[in-house]
Order: C-alpha cells, then structure tokens, then sequence
C-alpha cells in the first residue's frame, strides 16, 4: 500500500488505512518486505515508530518472502489482507 501503480508514494495511505482500522478496533499487523527501508530511507525502528502502538510491524529479512509470511500469517491466524499485491505466485 506504500505504491500507486509503480509510483512509491510512501507510507501516507497505509498509515491513513491503519488509523482507520484501528479506530474499528480491529488487530492490526504491516508486513514488508525489506527493500521497504532502502526505497523510504528509514530504519526498522523508525518504521515501528511511525505506527506507534496502531500496529504490530514486521520487516522481512531479504532472504524470506513477504508475500509467503502474509498468506501464512493470515491462514493461522483468519485474518483479511488488504494489498494492493495480487499475489499472483499463490493462486490458492
């Protein structure tokens, strides 16, 4: 949610989405795949800051697969996952 199309926009959308759902009171956990922190110039930590207590941030090492751990998580766990990824390698 950090892109329109191919333009990164950063993470104005999804902080805006995550106020909104947190409001509804509703468990909120963002996943991203590292390169996130090279294309937004931020540290994990400052990633977690921006979020404060909204949301449980996770960032993926670069050798594990964001996309896999959201599917996963989400099974476990019955969860909806709101992308803009159409996770096209996981048709199931």
């Amino acid at each position: 949610l950090c892109y329109i199309g191919d333009r990164l926009v950063g993470l104005g959308p999804l902080l805006g989405l995550v106020v909104a759902l947190k409001a509804s009171r509703w468990p909120v956990k963002v996943v991203f795949d590292r390169s996130i922190m090279r294309l937004l110039e931020r540290s994990f930590h400052s990633l977690r800051r921006a979020f404060g207590e909204m949301a449980e941030v996770h960032v993926m090492n670069s050798s594990a697969s964001a996309d896999e751990f959201i599917l996963d998580l989400a099974g476990e766990i019955n969860a909806i996952v709101i992308s803009n990824d159409r996770f096209a390698e996981y048709p199931d």
